[in-house]
């Protein structure tokens, strides 16, 4: 949808509102007509241009001075032809003029790269919490300019969140606990001005630092979580679009497969065959077709395909990958599984499986408790109810964790186990009624 700028009554018009609500109304001047021109009359432009006047009670007259000088410095950090949109240049010289008092203030030296880590980062918002991970504090503390007089202070984590709140009152991004897990936003053209004048050297910490730090909340968060899954899949889309091939070269490919995998255990099946697809090729292009990520990502290609009816394609993906498959866990096991007459025994391969899992992918992962009912199923027909019992105790306490109480695989699980324990029960009342009493 194609949105025009304000017209010069209108621009006019909320620099009077804004600057009034304020109590700032004595910074209008005769220059308003002339700074809001300067600024194209971009509203983003003009928000940047009023929190600074308001922060820095600076009237329009001197806001316009020092924006051409910023102006004049940008030639140098984006040339002219980099805007081939037409509209970029005067975000980013209102952004560089308020960035440079904002990297002066309290806590020095952090906006700068705070704002070139939000840049990356999903406009529509991302949780509070992702700066309070060890990646961030790390990040901030090696790429913290330099302080005056030879401090050196370490960052933690009261002086990320002034940082933020900091650029929050210039406008340079929003800061609302209300917001919930979008409570940090940064505006899109903000964004983009931020990454065409961040250096090609610092580029990769910035990527390296998004990928940690959403690590961290992908792995603490739990599956039936869906409104923060949601947010962390169009973050990880948003690094994914701006670094391209460098997220792999951080190990970023482990969020991809993690999106793949959370598109599926929240019932979007239909959109995770078409990223699984495209997952699963840009893998076999960077790390090999018989890379742990690759092979892991076709078979979640392949339950995805499962789950959307398509069968034959599903079978093709396990029937191609099985010899590297069978390859892999044979490097893997220490002494291969037990053999009978010439066949595996089902419970030694559940074993083996469920073991394997539970090491290569968690003991909640959805694959691990799935092998470990499987696994439950089969000694309770076998005739070991006290060890079935146990596992899928075991089992239900681990989907609780990860699907949920409600979620329907966890009240199939939980009425299995009240359905075998009931068993058990009346089979031990049947022995005890039978036996003669002694007196």
């Amino acid at each position: 949808m194609d949105i025009d700028t304000y017209s010069t009554e209108e621009a006019e018009a909320y620099l009077h509102e804004r600057l009034d609500s304020a109590d700032a109304a004595h910074l209008m001047d005769s220059q308003a007509g002339e700074l809001a021109a300067a600024l194209g009359y971009l509203p983003l432009a003009l928000s940047h241009a009023a929190a600074y006047m308001v922060n820095e009670d600076v009237p329009c007259t001197e806001y316009l001075h020092r924006f051409n000088g910023s102006t004049a410095r940008l030639d140098d950090l984006l040339p002219r032809t980099a805007d081939t949109e037409g509209y970029g240049r005067q975000v980013a010289a209102a952004l560089l003029l308020s960035l440079d008092v904002a990297q002066a203030s309290e806590p020095v030296g952090l906006a700068v790269p705070v704002m070139r880590l939000a840049a990356v980062l999903d406009p529509a918002g991302h949780p509070r919490s992702l700066w309070a991970s060890d990646a961030v504090t790390h990040y901030l503390n090696s790429h913290r300019a330099a302080l005056p007089y030879g401090v050196h202070a370490a960052v933690d984590s009261d002086q990320v969140r002034a940082a933020l709140r900091l650029l929050h009152r210039y406008g340079l991004l929003s800061d609302h606990a209300q917001a919930g897990s979008r409570a940090v936003r940064l505006h899109a053209l903000t964004a983009r001005a931020v990454r065409e004048c961040t250096p090609d050297a610092t580029t990769p910490a910035v990527v390296k630092t998004a990928v940690d730090s959403l690590r961290e909340l992908c792995d603490n968060v739990p599956w039936y979580d869906r409104e923060t899954t949601a947010v962390l899949r169009t973050n990880i889309d948003s690094v994914d679009a701006c670094a391209g091939d460098l997220l792999w070269r951080v190990e970023g490919h482990y969020l991809l497969h993690w999106t793949l995998r959370s598109l599926i255990s929240v019932g979007l099946a239909t959109a995770a065959v078409p990223y699984g697809q495209r997952l699963t090729g840009i893998s076999e292009q960077l790390l090999g077709r018989t890379h742990p990520m690759t092979l892991g990502a076709r078979r979640d290609l392949a339950w995805a395909s499962f789950l959307t009816r398509r069968h034959k394609d599903a079978f093709t993906l396990l029937q191609e990958d099985f010899p590297h498959q069978d390859a892999r866990l044979a490097r893997e096991l220490q002494e291969p599984p037990p053999v009978a007459n010439g066949r595996v025994h089902a419970d030694a391969l559940l074993e083996d499986t469920a073991a394997v899992r539970t090491r290569l992918l968690g003991p909640e992962d959805p694959s691990t408790l799935e092998c470990q009912v499987n696994l439950a199923v089969l000694y309770w027909s076998r005739g070991d109810k006290s060890r079935a019992t146990a596992l899928l105790e075991q089992s239900l306490v681990g989907c609780q964790t990860t699907f949920g109480a409600r979620h329907p695989y966890t009240t199939s699980v939980n009425d299995r186990l009240s359905l075998w324990q009931a068993q058990h029960k009346r089979r031990w009342w049947s022995r005890t009624r039978s036996q003669p009493h002694l007196i």
